[in-house]
This record gives structure tokens, C-alpha cells and sequence, in this order.
């Protein structure tokens, strides 16, 4: 695909007046937008949801269990979970 480029050289007020600015626009305006990286994390965590379990009822109750853990544990890292107590 080539895109012209002659437009560039003159000053973007008359860009308008251009052939080769609308010919460009017409390309860009053609290609699809996509945010692989939020589709990507999408697919993940259905994925993941589906391997987890198929019934809505469990994954809401581990949901729960992992927002409540997260709660007396926030600090994840070696050292905050070596000084905590487990009984809750």
C-alpha cells in the first residue's frame, strides 16, 4: 500500500485543496482501529473464568472468597503474609 505523500510538503492550511490529502484520508480512514492489548485480557479472563468453573453461582462465591482475601491480605508480597495472622 502506498500512501502519498506530496501533501506534507506544502503548508497544512491548503491541505485541503490537495488530491493526494484526500487520497491519504480515505486509506487512513480506512484501517480498522484495534486495542490488542484489551482484547487480549479479555479472551484471557473468559478463558480463565471458563476453567475455573461453568456455573455462574460458584465463580460469583470464589469472586467473594478472593475480594475477602484480598481484604486481610493486602499486601501479598513474602513479607506481609510471613507477619500475618491466619486466623481470621
Amino acid at each position: 500500500m502506498s500512501l502519498p505523500d506530496t501533501f506534507l510538503h506544502v503548508d497544512p492550511q491548503i491541505w485541503e485543496h490537495q488530491e493526494d490529502y484526500y487520497k491519504a484520508l480515505k486509506i487512513i480512514e480506512g484501517i480498522p482501529v484495534v486495542n490488542d492489548h484489551t482484547e487480549r485480557g479479555i479472551a484471557l479472563i473468559k478463558e480463565f473464568n471458563r476453567k475455573i468453573t461453568h456455573f455462574e453461582d460458584q465463580l460469583q462465591f470464589l469472586l467473594q472468597v478472593i475480594e475477602g482475601h484480598r481484604r486481610v491480605y493486602p499486601d501479598c508480597k513474602k513479607q506481609g503474609l510471613a507477619g500475618a495472622s491466619t486466623s481470621t
